[in-house]
């Protein structure tokens, strides 16, 4: 299973396959971890494996459902492909994105994102 998320802290694209992770998944550019499972069963992915939102919606590539349908995050947007989840929404519904930002996955997911960036500040401000 591939998963995908752009990286909250620097926005870069960052690309995991999910069945072959022994350690934490931190961005490549910045550094900022994503996630610390270090093992993850794609059989039992309830929650996210980044931000831990049980909130997804599907996705096609291109909008053409015969290429197959991605289950997308609706707190960090994380996209995982080929991977059958428990009732998602059919497609992106902006009341169910709204209600997802305001839960507690959504807020600890931008806790962890203003932590990151308040230490990167404290290092730039500290070095020579």
């Amino acid at each position: 299973m591939k998963v995908t998320v752009d990286c909250p802290a620097c926005s870069s694209g960052n690309y995991f396959q999910i069945d072959e992770l022994g350690a934490e998944l931190s961005c490549d550019d910045c550094g900022f971890v994503l996630s610390k499972r270090s093992r993850i069963e794609a059989a039992d992915l309830r929650e996210c494996v980044f931000c831990g939102s049980t909130s997804y919606y599907h996705e096609s590539p291109f909008s053409l459902s015969f290429l197959g349908r991605h289950s997308v995050c609706y707190v960090c947007e994380a996209t995982y492909k080929n991977l059958k989840i428990d009732t998602p929404d059919p497609s992106y519904i902006p009341a169910s994105h709204e209600r997802a930002q305001q839960t507690p996955y959504a807020q600890r997911w931008q806790e962890r994102v203003d932590e990151y960036l308040k230490s990167v500040e404290l290092m730039k401000s500290t070095s020579p």
